[in-house]
């Protein structure tokens, strides 16, 4: 099962960074459950291994499947990056019956019985005092750190360098524009002046004012296979667009484009390239109609 997560608007400016110690308890039983998978951290597995007659092992070991999923319950969202412990405990302890249960078949299957929720925060708590106290100081500071370094990427260099260095697979890219007679480089819906009157030596000229720009999302999922989304809006101020009127020698000018798409690239060899692409286009006329247009275009090429 694949999980996406989609991004749009201001989705991306309301990104937040925040440190959950229960997450980092709860995930690290994939660990507890398959140590084979995690050799980087075979000191703590041996920890891990020693402990197990001190702990509800067979409690444990049902908070993670056999591919190792966790129930959603025992992920509480963070919320900031000074989250503590005892608050995502009280947090978690306050979940339904019912979602607990429902969390714990998804794992198992329908016929599966699980533990009361008191239990099971019973043995994460030895989990937790046992395997995770004693580390979790340099842990913290770790992710403190980290967070800090996100931080000043974002107030050094913006958002997307911030994106793009969370994996060298990732990128995010875009522009941004505002001024006036810009349709010489494609703003103003290809305008750069608005026109009023009659044709003519009296007629009346305006810059076009507006603003717009485009950004574009990029995952490389391998050396051959890339996929991309990208967003990109021209907005005219409607307020220099109604504000003149139009002269009868030329079009009534248009309020906003915007365009959406989403690709996928595929390179088979170094000189070779297939690619599948949907894109989406809506006008705005000053008239307040909004035509749409769909493309689906498929392309092949040949690089020298």
């Amino acid at each position: 099962m694949v999980v996406r997560y989609v991004l749009v608007g201001q989705d991306l400016a309301g990104v937040r960074f925040a440190i959950s110690p229960f997450n980092e308890l709860s995930l690290s039983l994939r660990a507890w459950r398959d140590p084979g998978r995690y050799p980087l951290h075979l000191p703590w597995i041996h920890e891990l291994v020693r402990a197990r007659g001190d702990l509800d092992a067979e409690t444990l070991d049902e908070l993670v499947n056999g591919v190792l999923w966790t129930p959603d319950f025992l992920n509480p969202l963070p919320a900031s990056p000074v989250t503590r412990l005892e608050d995502e405990f009280a947090l978690v302890a306050a979940t339904p019956p019912a979602v607990v249960e429902r969390d714990l078949r998804l794992l198992h299957g329908p016929d599966y019985r699980p533990p009361p929720l008191s239990r099971i925060l019973s043995a994460l708590e030895g989990y937790w005092e046992r395997c995770f106290a004693p580390h979790w100081p340099r842990m913290r500071a770790l992710l403190e750190g980290d967070v800090t370094y996100r931080g000043r990427e974002i107030a050094q260099r913006g958002l997307a360098a911030m994106f793009a260095g969370l994996a060298g697979r990732v990128s995010l890219t875009g522009e941004f524009y505002r001024g006036r007679a810009l349709g010489g480089l494609g703003g103003g819906v290809g305008r750069s002046v608005l026109f009023g009157g009659t044709p003519g030596p009296q007629e009346l000229v305006r810059a076009l004012n507006s603003v717009g720009g485009w950004t574009q999302l990029k995952f490389k999922a391998t050396s051959k296979l890339e996929f991309n989304g990208a967003f990109g809006l021209d907005n005219p101020f409607a307020n220099d667009v109604r504000g003149f009127p139009s002269s009868l020698g030329f079009p009534a000018p248009l309020l906003q484009n915007r365009s959406s798409l989403i690709n996928v690239i595929y390179r088979p060899r170094s000189d070779l390239l297939f690619s599948g692409e949907y894109r989406h286009l809506r006008t705005f006329d000053i008239d307040a109609g909004s035509p749409t247009s769909d493309q689906l275009n498929l392309m092949m090429g040949i690089l020298f």
